[in-house]
């Protein structure tokens, strides 16, 4: 029996060979994207599910209008533990600091260094190789590494507790050595510095609020109402009287005022709170557009595959009809059927195995992380699928094929019956609905990006290099700091082929620039403080709109001038902002001059109201360079000047292990859009896929279809029609299919799209003309697709089809 399905099997594929090979490949393509796309899933949400406390530790979260912030009072964790039975414990983090460390002279480079307390292992509880939780930090020279660091730097098997690093300027001592094992964590650094112990010691102002805070507790609503009453009582109080206003009033400051709320750590991962961990979240807008993809390019192969079975098996109703005369039950045929579909299934699913090698890379690249494929996963996974399409596809053609009298099987062809027809159009309209979905998107997505690409920034870095310079002391020394970036700027200055220098701690293509609140005329509002060298607007060729930049000249301009940018203005709403004065908690400043607005960070954000500020007018003047920036002449040999420059920066630079890193300000800032131009390759290349598959199902109904039709179209000719008239019959009502399934298509496609699209503070408007090349477009494929199987259809042998009639 075995064997006589196989021939049977081998005589109908081989006799369709085109179409089973591009159900075969189209079911493999789209089943090892799904695939995939479960393996990537699984693999974000394994995030710090090993951690046994996952659920009961939370992040302490401020909700602004339009983003998160972690930013919490140094003395509140300590104040909840002491006042709150229900506070189990409280540890303070930050992001990931890049250090440059040395071993024997050997300078080795660690780029996840953590800041933490000394109770983080009690949140983490990660296994240690040498040393304990308990005696990792005995004090403030301590350092812990992991695993894979220690090696690097010590050798395997080499035990380095008690080694010293010089890091930092100091002599640390190596504490402890840890493993992440397999775990993944939004907490995995290499290394672990134990400073926040001493600095939640020092610092009891509830105003310093540069650190984020995870709370251990069982009861998170309790948690809320208990850092609300803090908070009224050691923040807004305080303020209050210091502005000379009441507590309600100070507590309509929506800086100051930004509701708290919680963030589990269970499931921080695939939220868009995830950024604000040290290991950042999932590629989340990847991850749903490969997702969205994978389902429907899977949906559609799908629908193509047992649209195609279903064909075949009806064209072969005769077959099936014999077979029951000679005996054979529907059991029989059943399990024929189910064989079938699940050997054709199995060459598929082969075949995926082989895209997924292939595509892995790409995976990995575009969601930024390291997918691994399991072969018991990927296993059990294909097992499913091949139950339940099986399962599906055998029982919908069972259901039509058993259902039939004998009698009725006999006489003829079920694809040409009103059943046949009907589900035919209906896996056809569905179809073509989705590729006219997604070929508009093609022209909308491209056409943002195209103008993203093309937007006027309203700066110019084309010839200037930024580059850090002692980063080290920006937060433990910022005075030497900016005396050492004076004689710097002096020295590189004379270098022949430099036409200018500044400095800021704005940097291009990143956010992380301060936050703070103000008072013009009575009004609060909120702004983004950025601290700036003279020459800053001159240099980046920023235009001003009104007044004057700094000018070194004026001294009162190092201490009480600010400049402020048009989205400030237009925010506070004064009409003439000159000469204005914005009063702060410790000083007052006078506008002297406002700058046009140019996009620092990217796209998909609004340009914020900015206040610059002069690096040495800022009463807190901690961080004020993080990027140096140097104009170069152009007429000049760039090579030979970037070198003289990074001579001048090894004479001033402390740490003489560290390595000069410049960048272009505009190549800076276009890797802004480095995940943009990634997520336009992989929408373009799996929306194109969603187009193929579908096509190919036109492809297929229309060839099936056309074939049925083969006696009536030979009966017309013998009547007398001509070619060109056939033709134009056959082709018409796929054309109609089309623009039914464009009709249906286009509102779903605009609503979603413009979805998309809201998320860019920078946007293109949805015009009709793009639907308009849409459909175009997609009736141009159809009437070339139907072209090419009608046209061998109205010229065939008319005798080969009424001979018998």
């Amino acid at each position: 029996m075995l064997i006589n399905w196989l021939k049977v099997y081998r005589y109908h594929w081989l006799k369709n060979k085109i179409y089973f090979i591009l159900t075969v490949l189209g079911l493999a393509f789209g089943l090892s994207l799904l695939t995939m796309a479960v393996i990537n899933y699984q693999d974000e949400h394994a995030y710090d599910q090993a951690n046994p406390d996952k659920d009961r530790i939370f992040m302490v979260l401020n909700n602004h209008d339009d983003y998160a912030s972690i930013n919490q009072p140094f003395p509140l964790g300590k104040a909840l533990k002491e006042n709150y039975p229900f506070i189990e414990d409280f540890t303070y983090y930050t992001g990931y600091d890049e250090v440059v460390i040395e071993n024997e002279k050997t300078p080795y480079t660690l780029t996840k260094v953590l800041p933490a307390q000394s109770n983080f292992f009690d949140f983490f509880p990660y296994t240690f190789v040498y040393g304990s939780a308990k005696t990792a930090f005995p004090d403030q020279r301590s350092l812990v590494l992991e695993e894979q660091k220690a090696i690097e730097i010590f050798g395997r098997g080499v035990n380095p507790l008690g080694k010293e690093i010089y890091m930092n300027e100091e002599w640390m001592v190596v504490t402890g050595v840890f493993t992440l094992g397999d775990q993944k964590s939004s907490f995995m650094p290499e290394a672990i510095i134990a400073v926040m112990d001493q600095m939640i010691a020092t610092r009891t102002n509830w105003r310093d609020r540069f650190v984020g805070v995870l709370i251990k507790t069982d009861k998170p609503d309790q948690t809320l109402e208990a850092i609300d009453v803090l908070l009224d009582q050691h923040f807004f109080t305080p303020m209050a009287e210091a502005y000379g206003v009441s507590l309600e009033e100070m507590k309509q400051d929506k800086m100051n005022n930004a509701p708290i709320f919680l963030k589990d750590l269970a499931t921080v991962r695939l939220s868009p709170y995830g950024k604000l961990t040290p290991e950042g979240s999932g590629n989340l807008k990847m991850i749903y557009i490969f997702w969205g993809l994978a389902v429907v390019i899977f949906s559609l192969a799908v629908v193509n595959f047992i649209n195609f079975s279903i064909t075949q098996f009806l064209s072969r109703t005769k077959e099936m009809g014999v077979r029951r005369i000679f005996g054979g039950s529907t059991k029989y045929i059943v399990r024929q059927i189910a064989f079938e579909t699940a050997l054709t299934l199995s060459i598929a699913l082969g075949i995926s195995v082989f895209f997924m090698g292939m595509m892995l890379p790409y995976l990995n690249l575009m969601v930024d992380t390291q997918v691994e494929l399991s072969i018991a996963k990927v296993s059990v996974y294909f097992l499913l699928l091949l139950i339940s399409i099986s399962a599906l596809t055998g029982g919908i053609i069972t259901l039509y094929i058993t259902r039939q009298q004998v009698t009725t099987i006999l006489k003829g062809n079920f694809l040409s019956t009103q059943k046949g027809s009907l589900l035919k159009t209906i896996f056809l309209i569905l179809q073509l609905a989705i590729a006219c979905f997604f070929v508009s998107s093609i022209f909308i997505f491209n056409q943002q990006v195209h103008y993203m690409l093309n937007k006027d920034l309203g700066f110019k870095g084309d010839q200037i290099i930024s580059f850090n310079m002692n980063e080290a002391l920006r937060w433990y020394n910022n005075d030497l700091l900016l005396e050492k970036y004076e004689v710097f700027k002096k020295e590189v200055e004379q270098i022949k082929g430099v036409e200018g220098v500044s400095a800021s701690d704005q940097v291009f293509g990143r956010s992380g620039s301060a936050t703070t609140s103000g008072k013009i005329d009575d009004k609060d509002f909120v702004y983004t403080l950025v601290q700036v060298d003279y020459g800053y607007f001159e240099l980046l060729q920023i235009p001003l709109v009104q007044g004057r930049s700094y000018n070194p000249l004026y001294a009162s301009d190092s201490i009480q001038h600010i400049v402020v940018n048009e989205t400030f203005v237009r925010e506070v709403g004064i009409a003439n902002p000159l000469g204005k004065t914005l009063r702060t908690t410790s000083s007052s400043y006078n506008i002297i001059g406002v700058v046009k607005d140019y996009n620092s960070i990217n796209l998909e954000e609004k340009v914020s109201p900015t206040v610059y500020f002069y690096m040495k007018g800022v009463a807190n003047k901690m961080g004020s360079i993080e990027k140096v920036y140097v104009k170069i002449k152009q007429e000049d040999n760039i090579e030979q000047t970037i070198k003289a420059i990074e001579e001048k920066w090894k004479k001033f630079t402390i740490d003489q292990n560290l390595t000069f890193n410049y960048q272009f300000v505009d190549r800076q800032f276009a890797q802004s859009f480095e995940q943009v131009l990634l997520e336009r390759k992989v929408f373009n290349a799996l929306s194109i896929g969603v187009v193929f598959v579908a096509l190919f199902g036109l492809f297929a109904i229309a060839s099936f279809v056309i074939q049925s039709q083969l006696r009536a179209i030979a009966i017309h000719k013998v009547l007398g029609a001509n070619s060109f008239h056939l033709l134009k019959k056959l082709m018409l009502q796929y054309v109609y299919y089309g623009v039914i399934s464009f009709v249906l298509a286009l509102f779903p496609s605009y609503y979603l799209l413009e979805s998309w699209l809201s998320g860019y503070a920078y946007r293109i408007d949805i015009e009709w003309i793009i639907y308009l090349m849409s459909l175009v477009v997609m009736l141009c494929f159809i009437m070339l697709i139907v072209w090419f199987k009608a046209r061998k259809a109205v010229h065939i042998n008319v005798l080969k089809y009424i001979k018998y009639e």
